[in-house]
This record gives C-alpha cells, sequence and structure tokens, in this order.
C-alpha cells in the first residue's frame, strides 16, 4: 500500500497496529525534511512573505501543510509506540 502512495490501513485485529505502524511510518529522512519545510516556512510568514524557497524548491502553504502532517503522523506513532 505505501508503494502506492497510501498512508495508512484499515485494521481489523489489533496485532496487525504493530506492523501497519512500522510500514507507513515515515522515514526519518522524510521527518527531517518536513521539519526544514516546516521551519522555513514559519521563518518566512515571521517575515510577511507568502512563499519561500528551500534549497533550490518553492515552498508555499500547501507544503507547510503536508510537512506537518508528515510530522504529526511520525509523533502519533511514536507517542503509540511509548505508551505501548
Amino acid at each position: 500500500g505505501r508503494q502506492l502512495g497510501f498512508d495508512g490501513k484499515t485494521l481489523i485485529h489489533p496485532h496487525q497496529i504493530d506492523t501497519a505502524n512500522r510500514v507507513f511510518r515515515p522515514t526519518e529522512a522524510a521527518i527531517a525534511r518536513a521539519r526544514q519545510v516546516m521551519t522555513a516556512w514559519e521563518d518566512a510568514r515571521d517575515r510577511g512573505e507568502g512563499l519561500c524557497v528551500l534549497d533550490g524548491r518553492l515552498i508555499e502553504n500547501l507544503h507547510a501543510a503536508e510537512a506537518a502532517r508528515i510530522v504529526a503522523i511520525a509523533e502519533a506513532i511514536d507517542a503509540l509506540n511509548r505508551s505501548a
């Protein structure tokens, strides 16, 4: 599913949770990049700018929103793993 672009799966048994979280958790590289995008976006917004460039790539609100989603997914999975 991940190779097809899905970012999660409906589960029917609790024993599937660990595997699904392991498979669908964003990679460390994706999380690091998402954090960079969020920081660049926040800095630009603080300057009153509506976009910015990070490593030669244009960053807009939609990219910041996707970056925040990636970080939120990783943090939610990590929180579940810590509480287990």
